[in-house]
């Protein structure tokens, strides 16, 4: 009797413990697949690219692919290894300028401002040689880098010189606009500084960092009006949209011919779902500002004419 009930016992474990084998496997696998589908499609990329590579080692493109990726995840010592493999193959002059800009673009983000200084300059000497013409996109991309790092090393003149560089390629981008605006401001050049941010803002009207450097600039000047009106606009665009319709309801009761403040009003009461004060306020901009595009612009999307 006593056997049998050991045996009971045994089969009884095992039942159990195969259960428990069986739970453990399915909780592994959901575990697996759930981590399978975390991966990123980047690092999915990663992982193509560094197989083929294992066949293909001498591939330029691949390395410069694996440079790309590995910038786009902010790994930047394997980006700076996979570039350097790129100029030891010796692969022709387009390649290598990729190579060159990829290498200061990462030391640029590791903070290394002369290797990042040294590669973007060996990319430009390349753009100079004769057989080979770079896209404007890209030369004006380094010269906005390099007025960056400048900017950031305090060497004014060489900041403006490489952002008017860069202006020069792609006079529209308000990036570099806003960059330059903050070089003249460094250089104590209030009057220019303040142009050229109204300037980045007539390209990207709700360009937030501008708005705020604006804000602080005016402040700085003693000018709380104005300071009130940029501040209120930087916390609009910056996601603060309740906060910033009660500021500017204060603006616009002390600026009553701002056309932008009630622009910026009626786009934030129309961010919290409040039609009719939207179109109040967009009215109110036309009013003062017959020409005032964005503002026409929202009451015929909204359906409300200019009256």
């Amino acid at each position: 009797m006593g056997k049998v009930i050991s045996v009971n016992r045994a089969i009884k474990f095992t039942f159990v413990l195969l259960i428990i084998l069986v739970l453990c496997f399915i909780g592994y696998y959901a575990w697996d697949q759930q981590r399978t589908q975390t991966i990123s499609a980047t690092e999915k990329e990663e992982q193509r690219i560094e197989q083929f590579l294992e066949n293909n080692p001498s591939d330029p493109d691949a390395w410069i692919a694996l440079g790309s990726n590995s910038l786009q995840q902010r790994k930047f010592d394997k980006a700076i290894s996979a570039y350097e493999k790129v100029l030891n193959l010796n692969a022709d002059k387009s390649i290598s300028y990729v190579a060159y800009v990829g290498l200061g673009t990462a030391y640029m983000e590791k903070g290394n401002a002369e290797l990042a200084i040294d590669n973007f300059n060996q990319a430009l000497a390349l753009s100079r040689e004769p057989d080979f013409i770079p896209s404007k996109t890209s030369l004006a991309t380094i010269h906005y880098y390099l007025g960056e790092i400048y900017l950031q090393k305090v060497e004014l003149d060489k900041a403006t010189q490489e952002l008017e560089e860069s202006l020069s390629l792609s006079a529209t981008n308000a990036d570099t606009i806003f960059l330059l605006g903050k070089v003249y401001e460094a250089q104590g050049n209030v009057t220019g500084a303040e142009a050229i941010y109204r300037r980045a803002l007539s390209l990207v009207p709700n360009f937030a960092e501008v708005y705020s450097q604006l804000g602080n600039l005016y402040q700085s000047q003693g000018d709380e009006v104005q300071a009130a009106y940029n501040q209120a606009m930087a916390s609009l665009f910056s996601g603060k949209v309740a906060e910033a319709v009660e500021q500017l309801k204060t603006v616009v009761a002390s600026m009553t011919d701002n056309a932008d403040a009630y622009w910026g009003l009626g786009w934030g009461y129309e961010k919290l779902n409040m039609r009719d004060e939207a179109i109040a306020a967009y009215r109110a901009a036309v009013a003062i500002n017959h020409g005032h595009r964005l503002a026409a612009g929202a009451l015929s999307r909204l359906g409300a004419g200019k009256s």
